[in-house]
């Protein structure tokens, strides 16, 4: 019977539901709509952030290709290339997963860029140097790093530089 009671409360004098109630009904209607959106919108950012975070890997990773030491041998320059794989494929794999977000984050050209690095330096012969090897790769990272950037902004990342 109290359960009723608050009910009571909300009839007009015809016994009809009141403007009270119907508020009543479109708040109970609304409300979980709306948390539920504040949710889904947490998850996106969270996926965006995690994806953020790949892509920051991935720069790292081609940062280091970039950096190693002219006198170096190649197989410092295709372990280094491993790193991009491994970042790569962690990025990948995510976006794979919502396909609206393989669109914002030019999952094709970031994969078309990564596959033609990674073949050029898995093909530069064992005795050439660093210094050799990067006439050869030079572009391939140029193409890489642009599809990078083009990435983060697709997912609107911030920015790397302070």
């Amino acid at each position: 019977m109290l359960a009723i009671y608050p009910i009571f409360l909300c009839l007009d004098e015809r016994g009809s539901l009141g403007e009270n109630m119907k508020r009543f009904g479109f708040i109970v209607v609304v409300l979980p709509l709306v948390l539920m959106g504040g949710c889904v919108t947490r998850a996106v950012r969270e996926h965006q952030a995690e994806l953020c975070k790949d892509l920051a890997s991935l720069t790292s990773a081609i940062a280091i290709v970039r950096s190693v030491k002219e006198r170096a041998p190649v197989s410092e320059l295709q372990q280094a290339e491993t790193l991009v794989t491994e970042a790569f494929q962690r990025f990948k794999a995510r976006v794979q997963n919502d396909p609206e977000t393989s669109q914002e984050a030019n999952l094709e050209e970031v994969e078309k860029a990564y596959e033609s690095l990674d073949k050029s330096i898995q093909e530069l012969p064992e005795k050439s140097t660093v210094a050799q090897a990067r006439n050869v790769i030079v572009d391939k990272v140029v193409i890489m790093e642009s599809a990078l950037f083009k990435a983060k902004s697709g997912l609107r990342c911030p920015s790397d530089e302070s």
